[in-house]
């Protein structure tokens, strides 16, 4: 029994590493956005109408900004904008004990200074901070959009 509660904490800071510190850097393969999503240049929207653009950006920032409340609350909900992608090596218990372990030493944080660097598609590129903590200063930090929702997906590739 001590083995496996041994071993389940060590693969909970094992994750807090891969998760937490993440850089956010791509592991190179082309499934990443290549394109900015600056719409400058490109025709304004009709009046009345809402630029797709502007909601896009705008439904990614508050994404963002409910992601990292929530694991800074330790809130295992925060685990619903996990990508099915990092889910396929993250269990919400796990995500939880980051997410826990996130409040723990940090306390309650707000995204700051989101920036979207990259948006083509349903995947972009994100650089945001957390509160005031300069080790949670992401950079070009992989979201995607699965069922019109934008996840963090910063996780190890997978296979």
């Amino acid at each position: 029994m001590r083995t496996r509660i041994a071993a389940a904490t060590l693969a909970a800071a094992a994750l807090l590493t891969v998760t937490a510190c993440s850089s956010g850097k791509s592991d190179g393969k082309a499934d990443r956005p290549a394109a900015t999503g600056s719409t400058a240049g490109g025709p304004a929207p009709a009046a009345g109408t809402q630029d797709p653009a502007a909601a896009d950006r705008a439904a990614l920032t508050k994404s963002v900004q409910d992601y990292t409340a929530l694991f800074f609350a330790g809130d295992p909900d925060g685990y619903d904008l996990v990508s099915a992608r990092c889910k396929l090596d993250m269990t919400k218990y796990g995500w939880a004990v980051l997410a826990k372990k996130g409040h723990h030493d940090h306390g309650s944080q707000k995204a700051t200074d989101i920036t979207i660097d990259e948006l083509s598609g349903n995947l972009a590129r994100v650089s945001y901070g957390a509160g005031n903590i300069p080790a949670m200063t992401r950079k070009a930090q992989p979201w995607a959009r699965e069922g019109g929702t934008w996840r963090w997906d910063a996780c190890q590739a997978t296979g």
